[in-house]
């Protein structure tokens, strides 16, 4: 027994000589490959004289080095062929770097591989076809490359677990071979040019539950068989060429949060997809489906939704859609969003007013006359916005009662007595650039609105008041949690009421540069400051907001005022964009127009904008960079005595890599987040091109402020 105690005894420390034999040797291979990237700044502690596995970019396990975390660290160069002569590695991490080149055979000899990130570099050729041979493998992410050619057809790394091939341009079609990866849980192919049909290999994936294929062009139909992915969470094949009709087994796919088949050319019955019960995000935009769902059972069900016009109805006639018909008061699930009941008691009356008629009761008919005379003038008073309320005594700054109009949006829980009366000293919260801003309280004080005035123009053309109307009538119909709602609208002789949710904790402005910002109030406590998982998701919401305005709605949704002040706050911190006075709505077919004069803030107004006077989706990209730029450096977009903006600052950093990370915001950057911010810099950076051409859509900054938030996780 003593010399069992012995033996059990002396393994670790035999092992021990082993692996500190093995990490002298590592500690060569490393510096090596430091050496081979020209020593970057941010490997600064790998040296000679310090222990490799104190090293932060270094992970070792029992005395040996077995993952490299060097994501973000602003490399430099190719993959060296060297480092797989690490045995023992497990995980490499060399993301968001500048790496480029070929990706080296040599990898397929770390043969202990289970965790491969090569994303968001600059690498090109073709995927080597023995990383899909690596049978150890379990994560494999080449998102956000050059990469070209097609993805091999023989796939043997059974056991992987996730694979992101994304935003690449790999072409050909998706091989059937797929169907090996039996393991896999998540799939993202999109942002490519892969074609074909979707392969029913993919269906035997039974643990999928996520699934990218968007952008690409794929063709064919959806196939039954997808109710084999019954794990399915998420679904994304927008922008393709897919045809035909939504198979009913979509139905099966019990576990689906987001759908999104915007983009196609697919069409059916609208009725038999917006029926499935576990969706959050739907979006059916830009098809070709028949039939109609009311507009109010589509925003209450789905917290986010892109349907087209021509699918969705009303019995709210102010929402400027048609009329809902009759056939979907037999469906239980939407008729508490149908006004049944009142159609039912309609033709009852109908059918009454029938039989007085044939009795021959002329006094009866004579009332019933005078009933649907007076009740048509209602009708027509109505459908041009008058009403004949009796509201507060008259004021002479708001004008006498009848000069008031009240258009809605939304259904509401309060009139315009309500608002009016709340337009005094008490609720005065600031001032906007057309006038003042309320909070007023509405319903006894259960409710608060806020109230934004604007000055109207004297003797201003009628033309114009109705483009305006218009304008505000468009606004009024679109809905995204992340763009501040806006309720109703009052016109009056000398102003013009907008009426929005009220939001909570102010703007981002506020809490990045205000004076006072330490001590802001939040629910029962204070925050002090924003950290930095408050402010990526600030920053993912603000996007998310653009990108339904810019790529989702029937008409381009051009703000021309993006700003820290313009993204409000909710009381969860999530981000609502506002103040659309200076939007401008597009067509499809012309997505730039030329505005009449500049209009926007000094430091966020993107520099085509200001000597073409030409506005198109990229000025409002140039002018979210500036605000991605606030939320990780801290400085504001224009500086008193400073003679360059943020942007140009910044573009000055990011030239001099060894400066990013001095112009980072100290409140944030010692954080454990430090790779996030620096990749969200250089978006800022990017955004705020001086070409127009060379700045992402907001589509590619959200995904990319996505993966970024993902990569924590």
């Amino acid at each position: 027994m003593a010399t069992l105690h012995l033996f059990i005894l002396l393994i670790p420390l035999h092992l021990l000589q082993v692996n500190s034999q093995d990490l002298s040797s590592e500690q060569t291979i490393l510096l090596g490959l430091k050496q081979h990237w020209d020593s970057p700044p941010s490997l600064r502690w790998w040296n000679s004289t310090s222990f490799v596995c104190d090293w932060p970019e270094v992970e070792c396990l029992f005395g040996t080095v077995t993952a490299l975390k060097l994501a973000g660290n602003n490399i430099r160069g190719t993959i060296p062929s060297a480092m797989c002569l690490l045995k023992n590695l497990v995980s490499i991490n060399v993301s968001q770097n500048l790496l480029y080149g070929d990706i080296p055979d040599s990898l397929h000899n770390c043969s202990k591989l289970e965790t491969l990130d090569l994303s968001m570099n600059e690498l090109s050729g073709t995927i080597p076809v023995e990383l899909l041979f690596h049978k150890r493998l379990l994560h494999l992410w080449l998102r956000g490359n050059r990469f070209v050619g097609e993805i091999r057809m023989r796939i043997e790394a059974v056991r992987l677990e996730s694979l992101d091939l994304s935003r690449n341009y790999l072409n050909g079609s998706i091989p059937d071979d797929m169907r090996n990866l039996l393991r896999l849980t998540f799939l993202d192919l999109s942002m490519n040019l892969l074609g074909g049909t979707i392969p029913m290999g993919l269906f035997q994936m039974r643990r999928l539950n996520y699934l990218s294929l968007a952008h690409n062009i794929i063709s064919g139909q959806l196939p039954e068989q997808m109710m084999n992915l019954y794990r399915l969470q998420e679904l994304n094949l927008t922008h393709n060429n897919l045809y035909g009709t939504v198979p009913k087994s979509l139905h099966g796919l019990t576990r689906i949060s987001t759908l999104d088949l915007s983009d196609n050319h697919l069409s059916g019955d609208i009725e038999n997809v917006v029926h499935m019960r576990s969706m959050s995000v739907l979006r059916l935009c830009s098809n070709r489906f028949s039939g109609k769902v009311p507009q109010e059972f589509v925003n209450q069900l789905f917290h986010e939704n892109c349907l087209d016009p021509s699918n969705l109805c009303s019995d709210n006639r102010k929402k400027g859609l048609p009329s809902c018909p009759l056939s979907l008061c037999s469906d239980n699930r939407i008729r508490g969003y149908l006004k049944c009941q009142s159609r039912h008691d309609k033709s009852e009356k109908h059918f009454v007013i029938m039989i007085l008629i044939t009795v021959g009761n002329g006094v009866v008919g004579f009332a019933i006359l005078y009933y649907l005379v007076k009740r048509c003038w209602l009708k027509k008073q109505e459908s041009i916005g008058s009403t004949h309320e009796q509201i507060w005594p008259s004021s002479p700054s708001l004008g006498e009662e009848d000069d008031w109009r009240m258009i809605t949006f939304q259904r509401l829980q309060f009139n315009r007595t309500e608002i009016l009366s709340g337009l005094t000293d008490e609720n005065l919260i600031g001032y906007g650039g057309s006038g003042k801003v309320y909070r007023v309280f509405i319903n006894e004080g259960s409710n608060v609105v806020a109230v934004k005035s604007i000055m109207n123009p004297r003797k201003s053309d009628h033309g114009l008041e109705k483009e305006f109307l218009a304008e505000i009538k468009t606004l009024g119909t679109i809905w995204h949690n992340n763009i501040v709602k806006l309720l109703c609208y009052l016109s009056g002789k000398e102003l013009k009421l907008l009426v929005y949710q009220y939001i909570e904790n102010k703007s981002l402005h506020q809490w990045l540069h205000g004076k006072n910002r330490e001590i802001l109030p939040v629910g029962n406590g204070s925050v002090t400051r924003l950290e930095w998982p408050m402010r990526l998701h600030i920053a993912i919401g603000a996007a998310e907001g653009l990108c339904y305005m810019h790529h989702d709605c029937s008409s381009i949704i051009i703000h021309r005022d993006i700003k820290s002040r313009n993204i409000l706050l909710d009381s969860e911190f999530n981000a609502k964009i506002a103040d659309f006075g200076l939007s401008k709505l597009l067509t499809r077919q012309g997505e730039t127009e030329t505005a009449s004069n500049v209009a926007g803030t000094f430091g966020y107004i993107a520099p085509e904008y200001a000597y073409t006077t030409k506005v198109n989706r990229k000025t409002d990209v140039y002018s979210f960079g500036v605000v991605l730029l606030e939320l990780t450096t801290g400085r504001e977009a224009v500086t008193y005595g400073d003679h360059m903006n943020l942007a140009e600052r910044a573009h000055l950093h990011y030239r001099d890599i060894n400066t990013v990370i001095d112009a980072l915001d100290d409140e944030i950057k010692d954080s454990i987040y430090l790779d996030q911010i620096i990749t969200v810099f250089r978006l800022g950076v990017i955004c705020t091109a001086t070409s127009p051409s060379n700045r992402p859509s907001m589509k590619d900054c959200l995904h990319i402020l996505q993966n970024c938030r993902n990569s924590s996780s």
